[in-house]
């Protein structure tokens, strides 16, 4: 890994890791659930964004890993920083995946019957007997999905099917797991989701129980984006409420929040190509695309600072509105519309905030490569991934 102390030789485009946001927000969701709960496993959510030198700032910092796939697990597994423990979720395991992960040290929620049934099989040959998570099923509460019920989990009548089947096997119910991220991300549907968790909880043991896993789903961005989330210290307090009333707030509690954890820890470089006036409209073209700062293809405008060359701020005492577009030969690729900066000139560095949730793992191989990724600590920045050459671009293809 290559590190430079001068912020004018960094590659552009590139994305920026803030070491100092990751640390700061990781603290301030601990501190934030620690103070209302006894004990609390932070599981950072992998797919949110899996940079291995983020990872590892994470684990550094005490978070757990929640992974949902064998990909992600072997990850884990691979980063050098204390990851324990392991949560295991995700649905359609498959039994290779449920064999190598069941006795060990991992918290296991299964998401479906045929999940317990492929467990229940793999725990023939463990000793002692193992515990397992049961995922439960509830509604969108801003009906976000395809249809009104979320797709994963284990339906109320579900549960009570496998408890029946655990009670017959070498496993016991360790734990209840509840998630839905709407994009509300309030109290009121926090709330409605522990009530699905407290209705599943009088259908096991409740006694038996080690861990309730309430999931993420927490709101966090940018001031600049206009969003009104609660705090983690509401959203703490709010599910301490509502787990009282099921006495379940002094189990062991784990959160898994992604989104919330790591959006505003990273920002991408990219430089102005050129400007185009079209019917009335400063367009703005540039090195990068809507898959390096939005993949999902949303209509939101992300908070934008515009650098000189030296990448040092431009003067912010007049503004001009701008579309952003990007490289590819997509008539859809805007970055940003009717966007507000200061005046803009080729060799304009712009730095996008807010890009650090499901960009990397959302990135396309699409016409250009992949730019590196730095680490920045203090005043010195790390490449932790170098720019994608032609090489590794085909590499996998037959030439």
């Amino acid at each position: 890994m290559q590190t430079v102390k001068d912020i004018t030789d960094l590659e552009i485009p590139s994305y920026i890791i803030d070491s100092d946001k990751l640390h700061d927000r990781y603290d301030e969701i601990e501190s934030s659930f620690s103070n209302v709960f006894d004990d609390v496993i932070v599981g950072y959510s992998y797919k949110t964004n899996y940079i291995p030198a983020l990872l590892e700032e994470l684990h550094h910092a005490g978070a757990s890993a929640e992974v949902v796939s064998p990909l992600e697990y072997q990850l884990a597994m691979n980063i050098s920083a204390d990851v324990d423990p392991v949560i295991v979720n995700g649905p359609n395991k498959s039994r290779r995946y449920l064999r190598e992960v069941i006795g060990s040290d991992v918290i296991l929620n299964l998401d479906s019957l045929k999940e317990v049934e492929l467990a229940v099989a793999a725990s023939r040959n463990v000793n002692p007997v193992a515990d397992v998570g049961l995922r439960i099923n509830i509604p969108h509460m801003d009906h976000t999905g395809p249809r009104r019920a979320s797709r994963f989990g284990l339906t109320l009548s579900a549960l009570e099917e496998a408890v029946k089947r655990i009670e017959q096997s070498k496993l016991s119910i360790g734990g209840l797991h509840v998630h839905v991220s709407t994009k509300q991300r309030n109290l009121d549907e926090l709330g409605k989701t522990l009530t699905y968790l407290g209705k599943a909880s009088k259908l096991v043991d409740r006694e038996a129980l080690n861990y309730v896993d309430i999931g993420g789903g927490f709101g966090r961005a940018h001031p600049e984006m206009d969003f009104d989330f609660p705090s983690f210290k509401q959203y703490a307090e709010k599910a301490k409420k509502e787990l009282n009333k099921y006495n379940l707030s002094q189990k062991q509690v784990i959160i898994e929040p992604g989104i919330a954890m790591v959006s505003d820890s990273m920002s991408f470089l990219t430089s102005v190509q050129d400007i185009k006036q079209i019917d009335g409209v400063s367009v703005v073209f540039i090195d990068g695309s809507y898959s390096n700062v939005k993949p999902s293809g949303h209509n939101r405008n992300l908070p934008t600072t515009v650098l000189n060359e030296n990448l040092t701020p431009k003067s912010t005492d007049s503004k001009n509105s701008y579309d952003i577009v990007g490289y590819t030969c997509l008539e859809h690729d805007y970055i940003a519309k009717n966007q507000q900066l200061s005046q803009l000139q080729c060799g304009d560095v712009l730095r996008v905030m807010n890009v650090g949730a499901y960009t990397i793992v959302h990135e396309t191989p699409f016409i250009k490569a992949r730019p590196p990724i730095y680490l920045r600590k203090g005043h010195s920045y790390t490449r932790v991934r170098q720019s994608e050459s032609f090489e590794d671009f085909f590499d996998l293809y037959y030439l």
